[in-house]
């Protein structure tokens, strides 16, 4: 091997050749590298590490239930993932919410630590969004590197008292095999769309033509945004609150043949809000040729302010079937 070329191929991980000088020893980044390239971040299960209200008794903090994550490090080249554990539930405090008349959102995640000489730690907690007035959607500054999100927590406002489950919005993914599946992202900007009255309207749709995987499949769609009232001074309807439906939809099949699997519990709102839904169908079988789509349909009810969307971010996801995926 010429001079420099170390360099450029660096040696393969573990091997055992019985050379001298002996085979070099790997390093915990040379590890990390390889759990970057094999697992994609989450949670290692969905059931794990998942903020809920306060065990005791609703207060101003969460808990977070014990599990792994799977933590990309950001703030280095070819720093890896990280395989964090939870040994026991941990609670985090949430901050009392601002002046009267605002309001605040929190970010709960994992974030790892890597001192220079020192041995990295990581730790789970808490990010606050800006401050905005009541009623609008939350705007965040650019947050801490290293992290792997386990939910919004929020509208936090001077009156909170306490965190209560439908405060809480749970944004965990799950960690799975970056070798195995299609997955597809697609980010829309949605400030100039709104929900037509008593009718739901589709946007934002998201389609697989023959998946690179015969059947079964299993299927991942998740919808995140933010929602306002798009006109609360319309005529008659000054003042009110924005209402409305939200659904995510699954369809397969092709052409004539398209058929809708599943359609989620639609989502109701009267407030400006984030929102998130998942929805999953394991070992599904489609007639090729195969297409796969996913789709949100929101509506506004009449006599209510329009709903606008500010922002949305649809995935779209199919891996082979057989693994543990329950929701």
């Amino acid at each position: 091997m010429s001079v420099g070329q170390d360099i450029i191929y660096r040696p393969p991980l573990w091997s055992q050749a019985n050379t001298d000088p002996p085979a070099p020893e790997y390093s915990a980044a040379d590890d990390r590298r390889l759990l970057h390239s094999t697992f994609w971040p989450g949670v290692v299960d969905l059931g794990e590490l998942k903020v809920v209200p306060r065990q005791e008794g609703p207060n101003m903090s969460v808990d977070v239930t014990p599990g792994d994550a799977v933590v990309p490090g950001t703030e280095q080249v070819e720093q890896g993932s990280y395989l964090c554990p939870l040994a026991q539930r941990v609670n985090i405090p949430i901050p009392a919410g601002p002046a009267a008349g605002n309001h605040r959102w929190h970010l709960i995640f994992a974030r790892v630590y890597e001192p220079v000489d020192a041995e990295a730690y990581w730790q789970v907690e808490q990010f606050p969004s800006q401050v905005v007035p009541q009623g609008q959607p939350p705007v965040w500054d650019p947050g801490p590197p290293s992290v792997t999100l386990f939910a919004a927590v929020g509208p936090i406002a001077s009156n909170t008292a306490q965190i209560t489950e439908g405060m809480i919005q749970d944004y965990r993914l799950m960690s799975r095999p970056a070798s195995m599946g299609a997955s597809f992202v697609k980010k829309v900007e949605l400030a100039d769309i709104q929900g037509t009255p008593n009718a739901f309207m589709t946007w934002g749709e998201i389609r697989i033509n023959n998946p690179p995987y015969g059947p079964p499949v299993d299927i991942e769609a998740r919808i995140e945004g933010a929602i306002a009232p798009y006109d609360q001074n319309a005529p008659g309807i000054s003042g009110a609150p924005a209402y409305g439906e939200l659904a995510l939809d699954l369809y397969g099949g092709a052409g004539g043949g398209q058929r809708r699997m599943l359609r989620a519990g639609t989502m109701r709102w009267d407030e400006p809000s984030l929102f998130s839904r998942s929805v999953l169908i394991p070992g599904a079988s489609l007639i090729y040729p195969q297409a796969i789509a996913a789709g949100v349909s929101v509506r506004s009810v009449q006599g209510y302010p329009i709903v606008a969307w500010l922002w949305g971010t649809l995935t779209l996801r199919v891996t082979p079937s057989g693994g543990p995926l329950t929701w």
